[in-house]
């Protein structure tokens, strides 16, 4: 993403040369397309042809003004497509394996195999099992269990026509969104959330500038290791989660 913004803000700095150099008057903006690009360098070429420009690479060779513009202008609309295509790839993840192009580059546990801590192309396998019994099963390409929470009860749904009612889940699927949904459909929250475990560890405990360890007064305020109260309220933090719903904080 960082490189398509450089590129961004070097085709308006070439843009902006062409129009003054030649007079033109190509719109600059935040964020361009590759057919826009290729739009201006089809009439870069129109203009060669009709003045008949001659149209020279290699050493030894002086390029003309229009072609230096030209060329450069046609290497950021490839370079451009190719961002485009790749994101296109992608869709909502952020990585993916060129020679598996639908598998995820993942975070795998240390092994015999990977014992360097580098990422692999892999895919996230979920199984749920019920009285020994395996009762669901999928695919995903998400690297974490929390996206794939929602998904995974629907194709329960759709097979047995009804929801879980007491699904177990470890802390790797409990956030907000998840919760709501439980809520929505019936089911029961007897997830973990997050710092389920941290919030029982004595060396987490320890840790008296951590807020999660911070004491509250009767009125829900938060109290600092200093014996501070911080009541004091300047305007909630809203945000939205991957779901769409509001967070307030």
């Amino acid at each position: 993403m960082n490189s398509r913004k450089k590129l961004y803000l070097s085709t308006s700095a070439l843009l902006s040369e062409i129009n003054s150099f030649f007079g033109y008057d190509y719109p600059l903006r935040d964020e361009y397309q590759s057919w826009d690009l290729f739009y201006v360098c089809q009439y870069l070429m129109e203009v060669m042809v009709q003045t008949d420009t001659q149209i020279c690479y290699g050493i030894g060779h002086r390029k003309s003004s229009i072609q230096r513009y030209y060329d450069s202008l046609l290497k950021m609309a490839l370079k451009l497509m190719e961002y485009e295509e790749w994101l296109y790839t992608l869709g909502n993840r952020n990585s993916c394996s060129k020679t598996d192009l639908d598998a995820t580059f993942m975070a795998t546990k240390w092994d015999y195999y990977n014992q360097s801590g580098v990422t692999r192309p892999c895919y996230n396998c979920q199984i749920a099992v019920s009285d020994g019994l395996i009762v669901n099963a999928d695919i995903f390409q998400n690297p974490g269990d929390t996206l794939t929470w929602q998904a995974f009860m629907d194709r329960y749904h759709d097979y047995t026509g009804k929801y879980p009612c007491r699904p177990v889940a470890d802390a790797g699927y409990g956030s907000l969104d998840n919760y709501l949904y439980n809520l929505k459909n019936g089911i029961e929250l007897v997830q973990k959330y997050g710092n389920f475990g941290k919030k029982k560890d004595r060396r987490f405990q320890k840790r008296i500038y951590n807020v999660l360890n911070w004491k509250q007064t009767e009125e829900g305020f938060l109290i600092c290791p200093e014996g501070r109260v911080l009541d004091q309220y300047e305007g909630d933090n809203i945000s939205r989660t991957r779901g769409g719903n509001l967070h307030i904080s």
